[in-house]
């Protein structure tokens, strides 16, 4: 029976542990077939304590670092070990090779994770710690391992991760519409070919955050947010936007650079990526402004959905980004950072809302959209949650951090079942339409949005209005509204 060791307590961590422990008086902790469950975090409130301790789950106080985190993880690892690595401020890669070594298991919901020390400053934005070289890292690491390996998994929350799921479901909904039933994804060439098929261009992952607190926050002393704090100060103020570059792209953006090695799907913009602003749409809201926060599936999908050429050169692939607008109280917190010359340590208090500090009427709507240059439009599909329904699923939820837990949770679920896969992400799974289906009842409405929307009304055959240049917009941020001129 697998052992679950959760490392680090916050939001999405309660609240995973949450569903896991009460959602239908446990149904999920039957499932996976826990024999215990530990938590080990930095730091746990009386009230955290004694609500583990009524779940039936130990908690340890330890804090890992750079010098310490061998000699306080290794005791624990065996192979009937299932690690969940949801902390932050710790190297991700380092975790997955511990484990590695002790032949036991690891998912974590981000593989850009750096001890403090390896944090680089705003003003070097180079590729040395972007997504996309933390993620070739990675590759490189899983390639070298023999077959057989223990599962790892990284990068399995919403996004990325379950995002990934929804690209596929999506286009094998699209394929199907389009070949009238005839079509079948894997007998036709897979995904990628499909996409070429399709004549898709652009894939923004799509997310619109409406949760507004009960309380407004102090401006200028207190960062807030619906999920992680400094995760969202790590890709937003101190790494430069990714983007997977797609084959029709004619030109790069202002400050936009190729990188110097590894599987070339991405590009950087050298801007911190939350100051990269551009169009987007999602089925609630309509078009909208999106940051182009840099994220790991913005290259994974990329590179996924790339077909190349005897020779291995690249000859479709299309343009996959980030496009997030966060919560009002974020948006103005990130704001004063940038007002402060990017300083990561502008606020004194970082705090991520806890359910009953949001106002019930927000949601989060987290898809994937589908543009592609053919007359059929485009498509969006994912969750759209309100903050209500997801308190009324387990304790410790809000419509955020429920859609990073569902991804967690089917990561687990798949992993019990596939315990010797080696080093892989979200694309390497197969049965994805399985993982979904198990945590559909945590992501409240899963639908499609059809839509015509192209980037300032271009033709959609037209590959001109497919560029990237047509979606970017300029860095004079969202106002006070959290809106951009022009946009509604």
């Amino acid at each position: 029976m697998p052992r679950l060791l959760c490392l680090g307590y916050g939001s999405v961590a309660r609240c995973t542990l949450a569903i896991v422990c009460t959602w239908k008086g446990g149904e999920l902790r039957k499932k996976l077939n826990l024999s215990t469950i530990e938590v080990l975090a930095k730091e746990l409130t009386a009230e955290d304590q004694a609500q583990l301790e009524a779940w039936g789950i130990k908690s340890t106080l330890a804090e890992l670092t750079s010098k310490t985190y061998d000699g306080i993880l290794r005791p624990l690892l065996t192979k009937e070990t299932l690690v969940i690595n949801l902390t932050t401020s710790v190297n991700s890669l380092d975790i997955h090779r511990l484990t590695q070594a002790m032949g036991a298991m690891c998912l974590d919901s981000s593989s850009s994770e750096m001890w403090p020390e390896q944090e680089s400053g705003a003003a070097e934005l180079g590729e040395e710690g972007s997504n996309y070289m933390c993620r070739e890292e990675y590759m490189a690491t899983s390639r070298a391992l023999p077959k057989g390996s223990p599962t790892s998994l990284t990068c399995m929350g919403a996004n990325p991760g379950l995002v990934t799921f929804f690209v596929k479901r999506a286009l094998a909904h699209l394929y199907a519409e389009y070949t009238k039933g005839a079509g079948d994804v894997q007998r036709d060439g897979g995904f990628a070919k499909v996409a070429q098929t399709l004549g898709l261009r652009v894939v923004h992952i799509a997310e619109r955050d409406t949760q507004v607190p009960v309380t407004p926050r102090k401006p200028n002393e207190e960062f807030t947010n619906t999920w992680s704090v400094d995760g969202f100060i790590l890709e937003g103020c101190l790494q430069p936007a990714d983007l997977g570059w797609g084959t029709h792209e004619k030109s790069l953006p202002p400050h936009g650079h190729h990188y110097s090695k590894g599987c070339g799907a991405s590009i950087r913009i050298a801007r911190p990526s939350c100051d990269v602003h551009c169009l987007t749409w999602v089925p609630t809201f309509g078009e909208q402004v999106g940051m182009v926060v840099t994220h790991y599936e913005s290259t994974s999908i990329a590179d996924f959905l790339t077909l190349r050429n005897a020779e291995g050169e690249a000859v479709y692939r299309p343009t996959v980004h980030y496009a997030y607008h966060p919560c009002e109280e974020a948006i103005l917190s990130m704001e004063e950072i940038k007002k402060n010359g990017w300083n990561p340590d502008t606020h004194r208090v970082h705090h991520v809302y806890a359910p009953e500090e949001i106002q019930d009427g927000g949601c989060d709507e987290l898809g994937v959209l589908l543009m592609m240059n053919k007359d059929f439009g485009s498509v969006w599909y994912g969750s759209t949650i309100y903050n209500e329904e997801a308190k009324a699923i387990a304790p410790n939820t809000q419509a955020t951090t429920i859609q990073v837990a569902a991804g967690v949770i089917a990561g687990a679920l798949w992993m019990i079942e596939h315990p010797n896969e080696g080093m892989v992400e979200p694309e390497n799974i197969l049965d994805y339409e399985k993982a979904l289906r198990e945590v559909e009842p945590f992501l409240g409405k899963m639908h499609y949005g059809r839509s015509s929307w192209t980037p300032r009304g271009g033709d959609p055959t037209s590959e001109d209005t497919w560029q990237f240049e047509r979606f970017l917009l300029d860095g004079r941020g969202f106002d006070a509204t959290c809106k951009r001129v022009g946009c509604s």
